[in-house]
């Protein structure tokens, strides 16, 4: 049985006065009416009171049990191996351990008593009836051993951990095979994922609601690796309110994982494919939807966004100018200025891109962010005018990197300008046209060395 979660508070002595000067009444008052049974023992473990309940049980009045040990009044020759009230008069530390008696299961705690010198001078000795908390934790046991998920328990003062016979099985490991604790765990998990996984453990359990959820990959058996969707949650506190224990689920998430790598992968061929196919057309396009789709990513990256973030971003730039498709190839190669009706059938790629793409699903708003990769903070962008709220941020990213990109490369209609006037244009217009923090992050991977 584990120790009083309250911790220190039961893992002193208690100090009484000596137990000779408590009066019978005192003891009565105190004692007797309590269904625990209770036994004051001396340092000999001979018994000097046992109140109603104890004596109820054991089925003894009171002068045949006083100045006897307590394991004789028991049948006993001597006390048991792992005796907590041996090891209260020896240790002079609170003792807490479960035992069962004649098919009754007891939870035991023992106090040492000192007298004002702080010498033992005796043991309190308080059992409590527990078979039918401990029938119901058999229950319970066996209802958790016939789920799909595993369970598993965790103690955070000593680091022990307790996996359900599941959670050994989806690895593929027997329950004897591995002595479960915090240390063995963190071995098993695949290096890319232990970073993550211990912060995302720790912030959620000393977080407001104390439960967290993560995926992660294990080490199974075999040596092959296994996805893992772990959640859990604080069940249980110390006295100062820090969490103690935390009880959660393993789920076996690896087809699922599979299943997503097969999508993504499909979704990424599918992709490629639509950006390849603007190449038909106009393969000064396609270069520069791949070299933009490049420096957004950086961009989104050195901002600090989510993973989900930066793959939409690098999605979107992929497939920013598809709508270019619908615009007749030879206005997208002409060398000689454009006319107000060709700029304006140039300038309708951003919502045939949208129409074109609207009714795929990416899991990300890949049309929306097509849509909005030419307007400007102030409104003076198109295809809808819209200003700095109304975008999206990935919006913004791939705006500022097409302006890069787009200047410092050649076109069929003009020379390159230059790397330093697209950055120029970036600094010069940061916080009217372009988002200010985008375009700090857009100078910023510039410096650091990114080139095309």
């Amino acid at each position: 049985m584990e120790n009083d979660p309250e911790g220190d508070r039961n893992s002193s002595p208690m100090k009484f006065e000596r137990v000779s000067d408590l009066s019978e009444s005192q003891m009565k008052l105190i004692l007797q009416n309590i269904s625990e049974l209770v036994f004051l023992l001396d340092s000999n473990m001979r018994i000097l009171w046992a109140n109603a309940a104890a004596l109820k049980w054991i089925n003894k009045a009171e002068d045949e049990v006083v100045g006897k040990r307590r394991f004789e009044v028991m049948g006993r020759e001597f006390p048991r191996v792992d005796c907590p009230v041996q090891k209260a008069v020896k240790n002079g530390r609170f003792c807490a351990t479960d035992v069962v008696v004649n098919g009754v299961a007891w939870s035991m705690k023992t106090y040492p008593v000192l007298d004002e010198l702080n010498e033992i001078i005796g043991v309190i000795e308080i059992s409590e009836d527990v078979t039918g908390k401990r029938e119901t934790d058999i229950e319970l046991r066996n209802l958790v051993e016939t789920v799909n998920d595993g369970v598993w328990r965790w103690r955070l003062d000593t680091g022990e951990v307790e996996w359900s016979g599941r959670a050994y099985a989806i690895l593929g490991y027997g329950q004897d095979e591995l002595d479960m604790s915090v240390e063995q765990w963190k071995s098993m998990l695949h290096p890319d994922d232990l970073e993550n996984s211990v912060r995302t453990e720790l912030e959620g359990i000393n977080g407001p609601d104390g439960s967290f959820s993560v995926e992660f990959r294990l080490r199974t058996r075999d040596g092959s690796w296994r996805w893992i969707l772990s959640r859990g949650k604080v069940i249980r506190r110390t006295s100062d309110g820090s969490p103690l224990i935390v009880v959660g689920t393993h789920v076996d998430i690896d087809e699922r994982k599979e299943y997503e790598v097969s999508l993504k992968r499909s979704r990424d061929d599918l992709i490629r494919l639509m950006s390849r196919s603007v190449a038909v057309k106009d393969p000064y396009t396609h270069e520069h939807q791949q070299r933009v789709a490049a420096l957004s990513k950086r961009i989104a990256t050195s901002m600090g966004l989510s993973e989900d973030q930066v793959e939409a971003v690098e999605m979107a730039a992929m497939l920013h100018d598809i709508g270019k498709f619908v615009v007749p190839s030879e206005i997208l190669v002409k060398t000689g200025r454009l006319s107000e009706l060709e700029i304006s059938l140039i300038r309708s790629h951003a919502g045939s891109g949208y129409e074109i793409l609207k009714d795929v699903n990416f899991g990300k708003p890949i049309a929306e962010i097509v849509l909005q990769h030419h307007e400007r903070l102030d409104g003076s962008g198109y295809p809808n005018g819209i200003k700095d709220d109304e975008m999206l941020l990935e919006a913004k990213i791939i705006a500022v990197a097409d302006v890069v990109e787009a200047m410092s490369s050649h076109r069929p209609y003009r020379a390159a300008l230059g790397i330093d006037a697209a950055l120029d244009e970036i600094k010069k217009n940061s916080g009217r046209l372009y988002d200010t923090e985008v375009a700090d992050h857009c100078l910023k991977v510039m410096e650091e060395g990114f080139t095309f």
